[in-house]
């Protein structure tokens, strides 16, 4: 069985059996895969406590030809943001990213720009102060690496980027008022949406903790943003959910470069 070696991030891990559990991680060049950690569950598992959740570290496994998953051999820890997992918000909202990437990225392709967003956007979510600024980064900056953004310069039909727009999730992006009964449906779009969501495609990695959001702009854009995964997707995003139960209160705040 050949043996490989690659940076990881554990995004779900699922009990198996009476003592193992089946992994899945997202890798820089093998993209999504899953694997099969004989004894994880055990009290002196050699593995300890190095496949938690949204562990960054270095991953060798073997690949068992014809075979789903692959045999897990070890797993070093690079970095376990201890932040993250001691905060609830900060924890959830990280689940939020795994769970998209688990839905959006196909097993055993490349993901090498995908890994990265996710490695810093992890380091983003333990250094801010504001998650959810981090977390509007990540999807905006997320859909353009998987090709699915909408259009958020100008008209979808006519190519206007002037006047006042709607969007629409069936046409995928933005529609002028002078389009707007050809579209199949379109809700409001502020001015303010559309200077952010500029912004964050822009954005430096490095610079995405130190972004803070106006409480009514991350409304309008986590909703814009979900039913546009929603449809996407197809199916309700249960951590996205579990976000919105925890009733977070975000206060005000301001964008700041």
């Amino acid at each position: 069985m050949p043996l490989y070696s690659t940076e990881a991030v554990v995004l779900r891990k699922i009990d198996y059996r009476e003592s193992d559990q089946i992994m899945t991680f997202l890798t820089p060049d093998y993209g999504r895969i899953s694997g099969l950690v004989r004894g994880a569950k055990r009290i002196r598992s050699r593995f300890g406590a190095a496949l938690e959740m949204l562990t960054y570290g270095r991953l060798i496994y073997f690949d068992r030809q014809g075979k789903n998953l692959v045999s897990i051999n070890h797993f070093d820890i690079l970095k376990s943001f201890q932040r993250i997992r001691e905060d609830l918000i900060r924890s959830a909202s990280c689940q939020y990213m795994a769970e998209l990437i688990m839905g959006l990225i196909p097993e055993r392709e490349s993901a090498t720009e995908v890994f990265k967003l996710l490695v810093r956007s992890m380091e983003g979510m333990s250094a801010t102060r504001d998650p959810d600024a981090v977390l509007r980064i990540f999807e905006i900056k997320f859909l353009s690496l998987i090709g699915f953004s909408p259009r958020m310069d100008a008209c979808v039909f006519c190519g206007s980027s002037k006047g006042h727009f709607g969007f629409s999730i069936k046409d995928g992006g933005l529609v002028c008022s002078s389009c707007r009964g050809r579209a199949a449906e379109t809700d409001p779009v502020p001015e303010g949406i559309l200077f952010f969501w500029k912004q964050a495609s822009a954005m430096d990695l490095t610079k995405m903790d130190r972004v803070r959001l106006q409480r009514r702009l991350n409304t309008g854009l986590k909703w814009l943003l979900h039913r546009y995964f929603l449809h996407l997707l197809g199916r309700e995003i249960r951590s996205f959910i579990f976000l919105e139960n925890l009733g977070k209160e975000t206060g005000v705040r301001q964008i700041y470069g």
